[in-house]
């Protein structure tokens, strides 16, 4: 709801001498406890706050080699304006257009808001997502339906100039409600209760936290100076995915992080953790997606609350976040029952893969089909420098090399060339599926795209690609 409604300006002054502050709503509208499925807390230690800056958008502009001393290029907006130069100057356009905002500058609120602002999203983010000792993603149905009395109480008693606000605050509690058992049921599917949030905590602070930070920001100072950068999970934008894409987005299967956490990734920071458990995996697995749906939720409402055509009401902070919390929720459930679907691979002989890989040479360098050149120019040797989803600086693979971050197996790069890899500019080549009539000739252009991609750093099969006529200088 917008501040700046036609009882704006008699809202404030009034409810605030009424004692009715933004803090005792915030209580009302969401301060509850865990539920059953919630440990006891043992501790009010919370979580911080998010502060720098949001990534809300891929930074355009074309940076011409990486970040000194592979710093993220977001630290060259805390250099001051005239003292930047060269590539230090690319991402101020993006701050001038919105794309990059800051988490903490909301000189567009009412002065008189200000105040209540940050102490409103500390208790929301409290009650939402719970404190270190007892994390928990969203509260049950008792006490949802405890603070929806409250609030029809309240509603008794108030006034024309707040009655509009609690209104608002029972519609966004009753949708909550009546979703709630859904909502138990995401939770379960994803293994994110309380306890094993608890004990995957304890894990993700002994081997993660180091370089992904304490709330999975990607800053721990292990990771300082490394490059690709430890992953920030708090935009909900992950590489590695194997599932398929849904209406509201996409994110990685329970099965995807397992995988990274146990095999680590190849030519980068994040090593294999061979010394864990499977239960112990499955709930640091079961953390990072609390963190990221955590992550999210607050990220979702920063950039609302930075936005300045997007003035919105601290009262309802707690109600917001637990609703953000149950859309993330849903897609996160929806992708993990969602894995694509991997065709078989018709090439299954040398002979055959040879062959498939000329004909994905084709493929790679068509514009209209594969696109690969476009930008693993010269088949990656030649790849320039672009931003990332989190303002970082990569460059596309160089496939001759043969590193290939989550293994060089060809279901795994049969994957990537399906999902495509989020946040890093690599697209998904659905479009690129078997038709019936490559079904029944048993071809398939992906896996053709993928035995090329295998060729080109083996230099056996670079000399045959090139007796067939492939150039590759």
């Amino acid at each position: 709801m917008s501040l700046r409604s036609k009882n704006s300006s008699l809202f404030l002054p009034r409810w605030v001498g009424l004692g009715l502050c933004a803090t005792t709503m915030l209580v009302l509208l969401g301060c509850w406890k865990p539920t059953a499925r919630m440990a006891k807390v043992e501790s009010d230690a919370t979580y911080p706050l998010r502060t720098g800056w949001l990534v809300v958008n891929t930074p355009k502009g074309a940076p011409r080699g990486p970040s000194a001393g592979n710093l993220s290029p977001l630290n060259w907006l805390q250099i001051p304006t005239e003292q930047r130069v060269g590539d230090q100057k690319l991402l101020d356009s993006e701050v001038r257009s919105g794309n990059i905002l800051n988490a903490r500058k909301f000189d567009h609120f009412p002065e008189e808001l200000l105040p209540k602002l940050v102490p409103g999203l500390e208790t929301g983010m409290r009650q939402v997502f719970g404190t270190q000792a007892a994390p928990h993603v969203v509260p049950g149905k008792e006490q949802l339906d405890k603070h929806l009395n409250e609030l029809a109480a309240l509603k008794k008693t108030a006034d024309e100039a707040t009655i509009e606000f609690v209104e608002t605050a029972i519609k966004t509690m009753k949708t909550l409600v009546s979703d709630s058992a859904q909502a138990d049921g995401w939770v379960n599917e994803l293994q994110v209760e309380t306890n094993q949030l608890t004990m995957g905590r304890s894990l993700y602070q002994t081997y993660c936290q180091q370089c992904h930070g304490e709330t999975g920001g990607g800053d721990g100072p292990a990771g300082v100076g490394l490059s690709p950068a430890p992953r920030d999970y708090r935009s909900g934008i992950f590489k590695f995915i194997s599932a398929k894409t849904t209406a509201q987005g996409v994110r990685p299967r329970r099965a995807d992080l397992h995988r990274t956490i146990t095999n680590g990734l190849d030519g980068a920071g994040m090593p294999a953790f061979t010394v864990l458990t499977t239960p112990q995996i499955e709930a640091i697995t079961s953390y990072v997606i609390f963190l990221s749906i955590r992550g999210e939720a607050e990220f979702r409402l920063l950039k609302r609350f930075c936005n300045e055509n997007e003035i919105c009401d601290p009262v309802t902070i707690t109600a917001d976040l637990a609703s953000e919390a149950k859309k993330i929720l849903e897609i996160w459930s929806e992708c993990d029952r969602s894995p694509i679907p991997v065709d078989p691979n018709p090439y299954t002989t040398r002979e055959s893969q040879i062959q498939a890989a000329i004909a994905g040479a084709k493929l790679f360098n068509d514009a209209k089909q594969g696109a690969c050149a476009s930008c693993h120019i010269n088949y990656g040797q030649d790849a320039p420098y672009q931003f990332d989803a989190w303002a970082g600086i990569l460059k596309p693979r160089n496939f001759k090399l043969g590193t290939f971050r989550v293994g060089s197996a060809p279901e795994e790069i049969y994957t990537r060339v399906y999902c495509g890899i989020p946040g890093a500019g690599m697209p998904s080549h659905l479009h690129l599926l078997p038709t019936p009539e490559e079904k029944e000739a048993n071809t398939s252009r992906i896996w053709q795209i993928v035995w090329f991609i295998r060729a080109l750093s083996q230099p056996e099969q670079r000399e045959e690609l090139r007796r067939a006529g492939i150039p590759l200088e």
